[in-house]
Formats: structure tokens, C-alpha cells, sequence
């Protein structure tokens, strides 16, 4: 039998103790498993590439084989504590300085609105961090391992009653491709959080 998946979820026939070879039969439960893993490797929306946790008191965390010709585009979700207030800010290996552009808009719970620009950068800004409060951040990373011009968006929230929200999309001028990615604070060390790489499938 083959997999019903992505359709409608499998149900497999799971054999006794006893069970002859051809009841259930043997080489039709792996046909149905292997078609299953199959699909799954097809269909599954997001997949999970590497986890990484960030330790305390460094400076950059560098999470490698994180891009491959696998997907093409990627979701990067960054939990973060800092030492200090600080800029958070992104690279990609083989990717040059100078290159980096964006527009951030921040919002503030009061509602007051401030936007700023980066052009011809030395990286991307992907949010702000303050000093022992954590940070999410999430980013959509287009094309980083292809030859393309890779993009992105980024948002960002840290946990202050003089707090804000940011919003930032950008790209890298060149066709480069990249294999790693690496997240720094603009000053002050990292105290703590987790990387998490996921790529989305392209079906």
C-alpha cells in the first residue's frame, strides 16, 4: 500500500508476535513506510537544520552548516539575553562587508513611531537587546545559499515597560552564498539563549 501522506495522515498495521511474513505483508509494510518518509521529506513545511545555545558571556555565536542546497529559503528564531543595551546584529559567511542594506521602523508601547536606515553596511540588523531582559527575534532569510541576492526580514521584541517592537527588512548586494550565519551584539557579551535554524521545504 502506498502512503497516503500528505493527503491524509498514514495508519500503519502494526504486526503481533507470532505474525507470519505475509500477515501483515512484510514487504508491503516498508513500501508504506518508506513511501511515508518519503513524502515527509517532500511535504514537511518547516524542518528543523541546527539548534544552537548561546553561551555566557561571549561575543558572537557562529552556527555553521546552517544554508545548503536543501532550501532555499530559511527561518531563523533567536532567543537572547545581553549584557548590555545593544544593537543585535547578523552576517553570513561569504558574504561582504559593505554590502549589507536596510530599513528598520521601531515602535515603542506608547506608540511612538522611529524608522532608520542602513545602507552599504558591515551586516544586518535583525533587532535590539537590553541588559537582563530576554529578546525574540525572528528572521526570514531568502536565497543565503543560492547565487542570488539574498534578502530578509526581521522582527524583534524585548521585554521592557519602555519597550519596543521592530521591524526590518533588507539585502546583500552580491551573489554570494552562504553556509553559516553569525549573530553578534553591537557592544556587551551574550549571557544566554538558543539559535534555532529551520528550512522551508521547497515541495
Amino acid at each position: 500500500m502506498a502512503t497516503n501522506w500528505p493527503n491524509s495522515v498514514q495508519t500503519f498495521t502494526n504486526p503481533s508476535a507470532g505474525d507470519s511474513l505475509n500477515s501483515p505483508s512484510h514487504s508491503a509494510q516498508h513500501t508504506t513506510v518508506n513511501d511515508t518518509v518519503e513524502a515527509l521529506q517532500e511535504y514537511a513545511g518547516m524542518v528543523l537544520v541546527k539548534e544552537t545555545t548561546i553561551g555566557s558571556g561571549v561575543s558572537l555565536v557562529t552556527v555553521t552548516d546552517a544554508f545548503s542546497s536543501t532550501f532555499d529559503n530559511y527561518r531563523i528564531l533567536i532567543n537572547v539575553d545581553n549584557s548590555s543595551t545593544a544593537g543585535m546584529l547578523m552576517t553570513l559567511n561569504n558574504h561582504a562587508s559593505g554590502n549589507y542594506y536596510y530599513s528598520k521602523t521601531e515602535t515603542s508601547w506608547a506608540g511612538v513611531i522611529n524608522c532608520f536606515g542602513g545602507v552599504a553596511q558591515n551586516d544586518f540588523a535583525i533587532g535590539s537587546t537590553r541588559s537582563s531582559n530576554g529578546t525574540c527575534i525572528s528572521v526570514e532569510l531568502m536565497n543565503p545559499n543560492r547565487a542570488e541576492i539574498t534578502a530578509y526580514s526581521a522582527e524583534s521584541v524585548y521585554f521592557l515597560t519602555s519597550g519596543y517592537s521592530e521591524r526590518i527588512q533588507g539585502y546583500h548586494n552580491s551573489l554570494s552564498q552562504a553556509t553559516n550565519v553569525t549573530v553578534f551584539p553591537s557592544s556587551g557579551t551574550m549571557t544566554g539563549g538558543t539559535i534555532r535554524v529551520y528550512g522551508y521545504n521547497n515541495g
